[in-house]
């Protein structure tokens, strides 16, 4: 986990040991994250049974075990009946902030067959809450083999809103005892309006690193009240032993081993300053003072709000047709008919992007998330979006006006004009005009 590099002496020692005999050790942070585990972790750690510990070494993982007998759903102690009593498990949690943002997680399962005079159930959980587990997705390795009632070893994903499940999908495993999984929430989806809605959340998962998601359920939609909730990633479990309570899920041979873990905020499209052209540090905001020209040429880049990281990304540009102006019916077709602008090289992933303007009006430029890309639906994979009004821009600094029967004539709009009608760059007719004079 990226969290810093510094080591205090017995504390991280004591958190490799196992972790389990701390409350709070290290202090929550909110905003986004990005944790690979080759770091110390900075987690809220809530006693109960289980343990964990990091591999610092190399990639780096976090490995979560269980312990019997425990549960993952309640904060307390249990008693089902019986000589024993079910404890909380130990949970680790994650604060994070936003009404935009991409959650995801890699982990590997260890979940072999073991024989049912060994053990019950072992569950191994991974959550995104909104103010508690009431208001959850929950991904959950789950096995049962042993016991009264129906036996099972199955992945499931459960969407709880207002403490009742909404959605419920599971998964089959390889049946080999392990298998991997990584699991994504996207909060902030277009509506069928074309509206970004950051009460709107969608979950996947994929087993083929990533390469293909495939959406659990349908789209979740969170109530105003519940949207407005503080957020946090937890990892907790559970087991129960047939004969034995107490048993160590050491000796069950199961485990959870995280590679990673993140939150990523919106990405913010920015553009390269034309300035500075040949520094692609140097980047302007696209806002109110942003004025893009017919003919103009734009870097986009996908970064975040500070301009220093770069995010691959799709790319796509939808024009308002209404805000352009209505063609000539004399006139011969555009080359580019109701599109504001063109992306080069537009099919490729990329952190930057160029777009060629060619018509005047409105374009919103949208960021898509590379993994879940789908072209015949972009719009459940946005992560940014901008939009910018093409005005008349000057055409160089001389001949911007003529002298013509007496009268000063604005060469520059005409010269636009044209090349708004015909979708051919203004400079390029301008160019022409004075070659040929």
């Amino acid at each position: 986990m990226k969290i810093g590099k510094y080591i205090f002496g017995g504390l991280l020692l004591a958190l490799l040991l196992g972790g389990g005999a701390m409350s709070n050790c290290f202090a929550q942070a909110t905003g986004f994250f990005d944790y690979d585990f080759t770091e110390p972790a900075q987690w809220d750690i809530v006693n109960g049974k289980g343990n964990f510990n990091l591999d610092l070494t190399g990639e780096g993982y976090l490995y979560y075990k269980v312990t019997s007998p425990s549960q993952p759903w309640q904060d307390t102690e249990v008693s089902p009946g019986g000589a024993y009593i079910q404890y909380p498990s130990l949970r680790l949690k994650r604060e994070f902030s936003g009404n935009q943002w991409v959650f995801e997680t890699k982990v590997l399962y260890a979940m072999p067959n073991i024989s049912p005079d060994r053990v019950n159930i072992r569950q191994f959980v991974t959550w995104v809450c909104f103010g508690d587990r009431n208001n959850s997705i929950r991904f959950a390795r789950e096995a049962k083999q042993a016991g009264t009632g129906a036996h099972y070893d199955r992945m499931r994903c459960t969407v709880t809103l207002d403490g009742s499940v909404s959605q419920q999908v599971e998964l089959t495993p390889s049946g080999t005892g392990t298998d991997l999984y990584r699991f994504r929430v996207v909060r902030g989806v277009k509506d069928a309006q074309g509206t970004l809605d950051d009460k709107k959340i969608q979950a996947f998962w994929s087993t083929d690193a990533g390469v293909t998601w495939t959406q659990f359920g349908t789209d979740i939609t969170l109530s105003s009240q519940t949207a407005a909730l503080s957020q946090y990633v937890m990892i907790n479990g559970g087991a129960l032993h047939s004969i034995d309570p107490l048993i160590s899920a050491d000796i069950m041979n199961s485990y959870a081993m995280y590679d990673y873990i993140k939150v990523d905020g919106p990405v913010v499209i920015k553009a390269q300053d034309p300035k500075y052209s040949n520094d692609p540090t140097k980047l302007v905001e696209i806002d109110d003072k942003f004025k893009p020209v017919l003919g103009q040429r734009i870097t986009f880049v996908a970064t975040d709000k500070d301009g220093k990281a770069k995010f691959k990304v799709n790319w796509t540009a939808i024009t308002d047709t209404s805000t352009m102006i209505t063609p000539n019916p004399n006139a011969p077709a555009p080359l580019f008919p109701k599109t504001v602008g063109v992306f080069f090289d537009s099919d490729t992933v990329s952190s930057t992007k160029e777009f060629q303007i060619v018509h005047l009006g409105d374009v919103e430029i949208n960021v898509h998330d590379a993994a879940t890309y789908d072209s015949s639906d972009p719009d459940k994979s946005i992560l940014g979006m901008k939009k910018i009004t093409v005005e008349k821009g000057k055409l160089g600094t001389t001949h911007n006006t003529i002298q013509y029967q007496g009268q000063t004539v604005d060469l520059d709009t005409i010269i636009n004009d044209a090349a708004d009608t015909a979708g051919v760059l203004p400079q390029y007719i301008k160019g022409q005009i004075q070659k040929e004079t």
